[in-house]
């Protein structure tokens, strides 16, 4: 018989410590559920936010389109459709990453309002 006593016992494992063993696996993901969270899920927090900026990538620019997209940052898409460096740039609006820390640098005033554009030329204090 496939589940006969003889050839569980002959596969080296009886059946109190394959009993043991499952009530030991279960009970250690019981206490895993009730411990607090630890780094793990702080390590799933969000590292980097979307800022926009201009590219010129691919097309012909000229020498303010080059070197205005360069150093901007916008905080959203609207402000760098607006913030272009002359009337008629036709540069795309491209989203990048920026860490939470830069952004945060870039963005926030002191006073905890929100700047719509940064400068990578204005000092940083």
């Amino acid at each position: 018989m496939k589940g006969s006593p003889e050839r569980f016992e002959e596969s080296g494992v009886t059946r109190r410590t394959f009993l043991r063993g499952l009530g030991l696996g279960s009970a250690g993901g019981a206490i895993a559920t009730l411990l607090p969270k630890t780094t793990a899920s702080a390590a799933t927090t969000t590292t980097f936010k979307h800022v926009w900026r201009l590219s010129h990538e691919g097309e012909q620019a000229c020498t303010a389109c080059r070197r205005h997209s360069r150093h901007r940052y916008f905080r959203l898409p609207l402000y760098a459709k607006h913030g272009r460096a002359h009337h008629g740039c036709n540069c795309d609006v491209v989203r990048q990453l920026l860490s939470v820390r830069k952004w945060n640098k870039f963005f926030v005033r002191r006073d905890g309002t929100l700047r719509r554009r940064w400068d990578t030329r204005w000092t940083t204090r």
